[in-house]
């Protein structure tokens, strides 16, 4: 790969960091959204507790984390059940 090509990749990552860094999400948070985008298809129908055991979480924790994620506009849900991360851009800043 020459530079040019690296550049882009390392541009994303820094955009991706300072969005994490403007909607303020914890461990937890950033957990869960490492999860979502390591995912093959950006939309899944997981189980909840599939998705806990793989997290190595309680259910409850990832029900609360999974709350505060679609709070801040980071995540979003279709009626279908299908949860995806939405665009950087929609993600709520904390002030």
């Amino acid at each position: 790969m020459t530079e040019k090509n690296e550049k882009p990749a390392k541009n994303q990552e820094v955009e991706l960091l300072k969005a994490i860094i403007k909607a303020a999400l914890n461990p937890s948070e950033i957990a869960l959204l490492h999860h979502f985008m390591m995912l093959e298809s950006k939309k899944t129908i997981e189980n909840i507790g599939e998705m806990a055991k793989s997290l190595g979480v309680a259910q409850p924790n990832l029900t609360r984390t999974l709350k505060s994620l679609k709070a801040k506009n980071v995540i979003s849900e279709k009626t279908n059940g299908q949860l995806y991360v939405r665009s950087k851009t929609q993600w709520k800043s904390v002030t």
